[in-house]
This record gives C-alpha cells, structure tokens and sequence, in this order.
C-alpha cells in the first residue's frame, strides 16, 4: 500500500504537522476504498500506526495517550509542541477533527494481542534471569514459603496476583509497595508451575509437592498426573531425590547397612535411581495354642542399570 499519502498529510506545509492516528486511519480508509480495496474497512489503527513507525522510522514520532487515540507527528516536532497540541485538539476540537477521531477510535474494537505479546515478552524475560542450581537440590530449610516467594520475579508475582486478586487489580497493589508482600500461596504456587515449564526445570515447590504426595499417598499415577498437568516434577525425579538423600544420610551414618553394590559410587551416579518393594508373607495365622505361626515381611532393593549379559 502507498504510504506516501499519509505521509504528505504531515509534512505538507499547508496541513497540520501533528494529526491523530485515528483521523489519519480515516482518511487512509477512504484512499483504500477509492483505489478498490474490498477490505479496506478491516484496515487497524494499530496496523497503520506499525507499518508508518518500520516505513519511516526516525522521521516519524507517535505519542501514545491513554484512554483515547495515539497522537501521530513529523520528527521535527518537539514533544512538548506534540502534547500542546494533543490538549488544544482536546479542548477545540481542532475544527471538528478530533471529534471525528474519538468516534472512530472509540468504535474500532482494540487490538489486545500486541498488548499481550508484549506482557509475555517482559515476563520470559524476567524468568530467563532467574539462576537454578545444578546438580543439587534446595537445603531443607529453603522448603517455605517464604523461600518460595523470594523466588519469584516481582514483575511476575504482580501480575498473577493481579489476575488472581479483585483487590490487588484494582488497587494496583504490587509486592514492592509498603505494606505489601509475597503472600498468597496460590499466586506463589502458579508462578511457579509457569517458571518449571518455561525453564524446563523444577522448583522446590514443584519437588516439594510430589514428595508430599508421595509421603502421604505412594502413588506414581497421581504424581505423574499432576506432572502431565505442569503442578509437579514427575515420579522418576522422586525417585532420583529420594536416592540421593538416602546416599547422603548413609554418609553421615556408619551404622546403617549398604549392600555392598549399591556402595560404588561409578555405578550410583550411571544409575542413580534405586525402587524398593516389601511384602508380608503370612502362614497359619491363627492356631489352636497360639504356636507354630508364621509372620514374616521381607525387604526387595532394585537399582536400575544396564541389563549385564
């Protein structure tokens, strides 16, 4: 599309130097339509004011005012002169112009994703900068909730809480305001959960709730469903957490039996996972006399490895 008849709207010296966007989309609209363009209506605000901003780069400045349309201006304008403006077509009406443009703008349906894509932007870019350690996992007494917050950007827990919270949206309420803080364990939680599958790793909250399911219910299929749904690491990285706390807790203890293959540290760091089974085996439970009964449990330990030919 010809540009260069928007652009000699603002540098004629006949015409005015700063216009509005949605006056100048108006006008474009008409010259589409007059050339033949069948969808010339669909034309954006938005779409006009990004191809003018990449076609003319620093020859054209936009100044963008909220609640109304974007003001539009030629490179030599002062931004001072720009706001000037902006107010006297405010309060006059600039001969019917701006009244031309509010109904336009306020007619065109705002384009939200450039918004969006922008908040993700800034978003990734705070979760880029966040450090993980490796190869180690988090101390005991970094399992809090206070150590969980401190994990998260600040941009990031304001903006889940935001969308979490009446509240904190409509008060603009932000953790680094006084009086405020990290707090609300769902904001924490979901933060979190993003973060794990942004960065491909887990979090100590997403290690800490698969070990208390774990603990309190033993299931794999319940920690690799809520794995599958993002909430949780999955049932081999338990797994591998709870071998490497059991090698750790044998190291600080030398009354504690270690079959004498699972002792060799080449083969704990090939294969680091190690599955336990126990079963009670049971034989006349209940005779006349109370005798010759037979209760016994035993005790099965399988490291995973390479099969041995």
């Amino acid at each position: 599309m010809n540009l260069k008849f928007i652009w000699t709207k603002l540098s004629s010296p006949k015409k005015k130097t700063v216009t509005a966007l949605a006056s100048l989309k108006a006008q474009f609209i008409n010259y589409l339509v007059e050339l033949g363009a069948s969808n010339a209506q669909q034309y954006t605000a938005w779409k006009l004011k990004e191809r003018l901003t990449k076609h003319y780069s620093d020859q054209l400045v936009c100044v963008t005012l909220y609640g109304c349309t974007d003001i539009v201006c030629s490179s030599s304008v002062t931004l001072g002169d720009a706001l000037k403006k902006a107010t006297a077509l405010q309060d006059a009406n600039d001969d019917g112009d701006y009244e031309e443009l509010v109904s336009t703008a306020q007619a065109e349906p705002v384009n939200e994703n450039p918004i969006l894509h922008t908040a993700a932007g800034i978003l990734r870019k705070h979760m880029a900068d966040i450090k993980h350690a490796t190869g180690v996992y988090a101390p005991a007494e970094d399992t809090n909730i206070e150590q969980y917050a401190k994990f998260i950007p600040d941009a990031m827990y304001d903006f889940i809480q935001w969308c979490f919270s009446e509240k904190s949206y409509t008060n603009i309420t932000s953790c680094s305001n006084e009086g405020a803080s990290k707090s609300n364990l769902k904001t924490i939680a979901k933060c979190h959960d993003i973060i794990s599958q942004n960065q491909n790793v887990y979090t100590a909250k997403t290690l800490d709730l698969a070990l208390k399911v774990h603990h309190e219910f033993g299931s794999k299929n319940i920690i690799d469903l809520l794995h599958s749904l993002g909430h949780c690491v999955s049932y081999d990285e338990v797994r591998r957490f709870l071998t490497s706390a059991a090698i750790d807790q044998t190291s600080r203890s030398e009354d504690v039996y270690i079959p004498k293959r699972l002792q060799n540290p080449r083969v704990i760091d090939d294969y680091p996972i190690i599955d336990g089974a126990i079963d009670n085996f049971d034989q006349n439970e209940a005779t006349l006399d109370g005798k010759s009964i037979t209760q016994a449990m035993a005790a099965v330990l399988f490291h995973r490895g390479a099969s041995s030919e």
